[in-house]
């Protein structure tokens, strides 16, 4: 399957240089996983579907996206992100092409990708400072011109062949095979910066009764939205040095339900392999469809236990979750989210080297369970040498720190994904689209409790999300052109004792064309 990809993308390379981007394709690549990205991100609506291509013909399209981010840090490194405030630009291009074999069901297809941050980011606009021995680690502690430039965009140069797969889709079956955009609740493409994460492996489905399917997907590697290369990385198993533990993919499997446009569940089991099997259930129904109102509700359940060499510890969660909105008038859409992840705990003998602190309650160490992050409390002395842990997060390897996740609470900088921590979440959300569609406003505000036997701690978050549209979509090259502000605000209780940051501000703009 390897030397099967590494020719495909081979073959899809000389492809894409004679549709003249041959410079691009040459541009050298940023090492795999040079830095992590840190939880900043924001949940956005999925990237748009490709439309299948006609026969006989290339179908292009793709964006070229401008992204500036920056954000304010209140707390002192390590504990936080440091005191100096942190800013960078980013332009991007990505180019999708597909080819449908003459009267087949087969496609090939391809997607490149270059982004460069045009000299804006100082130092850290240059790829070599991001390997051995360079300064522009993710936070150094020594210099802070370093320290000012956010990595998340990445804000370096990327140039990657991000897609390179074979497809054979009917009306009943549908694999892909190959580096691929890849949807599902807890492996998605998280694009909320100037590229998509993208997966490597096979993906297929078979839609066998009327509204049911039942797939089957199989990813070995996967490239982070800030690197330019596949590798057998994730976001929970990465070590201090920015290096990781490579570990072999997941298995998917799925069943879907769909019934007209008002009812909709799906059950995904993962197995994470040397991390964590999830079970994931969701479902959604409208009530009185025709309705201009059109309330609806959802749930969701999730059950997560470790496997393997259980690479990121220890993992027992469990995370129910509801929603239920409706439409106030033609503009204005109101919803209402709740979340929870149970406390779970475990007294311990503390192994050799691991304490817990009297004043903070955190672990220091390692003592082989998933552990909260972030400023929760995560343990209480007990008898000499011994301590009673708190625990019960989901780990996410595809998702922490992306704020992509399925649950109904995640917010643009944070939810109970990125704190790695149980607790609850009430989320509310407010959107207006006005009449001519031009413009939409997203306003949410959230409110998460990670309070547990070692201590009270609460953050609350505020987001703004604006977008406005220009000139209408008609037939053409022209696909929209739209201008995003996104700003959040969050604060967080009892820093001083638990750690965290007291208060974190972030804004992010986007000026896309899409064609």
């Amino acid at each position: 399957m390897q030397t099967f990809l590494q020719r495909l993308r081979l073959g899809t390379r000389i492809f894409v240089a004679v549709g003249n981007v041959a410079v691009m394709v040459a541009a050298a690549n940023v090492p795999a996983a040079v830095v992590a990205d840190v939880p900043v991100s924001v949940a956005t609506p999925k990237p748009k579907a490709t439309a299948s291509p006609a026969p006989n013909r290339v179908l292009l399209s793709g964006y070229e996206r401008n992204f500036y981010f920056a954000r304010q840090n209140a707390s002192g490194y390590p504990k936080g992100i440091g005191q100096i405030n942190q800013a960078a630009f980013e332009a991007a291009l990505n180019v999708h092409a597909a080819y449908t074999l003459p009267s087949t069901p087969w496609t090939l297809g391809a997607t490149y990708v270059y982004a460069n941050p045009l000299g804006a980011n100082g130092a850290c606009a240059n790829v070599s400072q991001y390997g051995p021995g360079g300064g522009c680690q993710q936070y150094p502690k020594t210099v802070n011109t370093y320290k000012a430039t956010d990595t998340t965009l990445p804000g370096f140069p990327i140039a990657t062949l991000a897609e390179a797969y074979v497809q054979y889709k009917t009306h009943l079956f549908n694999v892909k095979v190959g580096d691929q955009l890849f949807t599902t609740p807890w492996a998605n493409p998280s694009d909320t910066r100037v590229k998509p994460a993208y997966y490597q492996g096979i993906d297929a489905h078979y839609t066998f009764a009327p509204g049911w399917s039942v797939g089957v997907s199989r990813i070995m590697a996967w490239e982070s939205r800030s690197a330019s290369d596949f590798n057998e990385s994730t976001l929970i198993t990465l070590n201090a040095n920015g290096t990781f533990n490579p570990t072999p993919g997941f298995l998917l499997g799925n069943v879907t339900y769909t019934r007209g446009t008002n009812v909709s569940a799906d059950a995904n089991y993962y197995e994470f392999y040397n991390i964590a099997n999830l079970l994931w259930v969701e479902g959604k129904l409208y009530f009185y469809g025709n309705s201009p109102i059109k309330p609806y509700i959802a749930a969701h359940v999730g059950t997560e236990n470790s496997n393997g060499t259980a690479l990121a510890g220890l993992v027992t969660a469990s995370l129910v979750g509801l929603q239920g909105g409706a439409n106030l008038g033609n503009n204005v859409n109101l919803t209402a989210g709740f979340d929870i992840l149970p406390v779970r705990s475990q007294t311990l003998v503390l192994p050799k080297g691991v304490t817990c602190s009297a004043s903070s309650h955190e672990i220091s160490g390692n003592v082989g369970y998933f552990l909260p992050t972030s400023g929760t409390p995560n343990c209480l002395r007990g008898a000499p040498g011994t301590a009673t842990i708190y625990y019960g997060g989901i780990a996410s390897p595809y998702t922490d720190g992306y704020t992509s996740d399925p649950s109904f609470t995640t917010s643009i900088s944070q939810g109970l994904m990125e704190r790695q921590s149980p607790g609850d979440a009430v989320k509310l959300i407010g959107t207006y689209q006005s009449t001519n569609r031009k413009f939409k406003a997203i306003v949410s505000r959230a409110f998460y409790n990670y309070t547990n036997p070692a201590g009270s701690e609460n953050t609350y978050e505020t987001d703004l999300d604006g977008t406005y549209f220009f000139n209408k979509v008609t037939s053409g090259p022209y696909h929209g052109l739209e201008f995003r502000d996104r700003y959040m605000e969050r604060t967080q209780s009892n820093t001083v004792q638990f750690g965290g940051s007291p208060l974190f501000k972030a804004n992010r703009v986007q000026l896309e064309y899409d064609f």
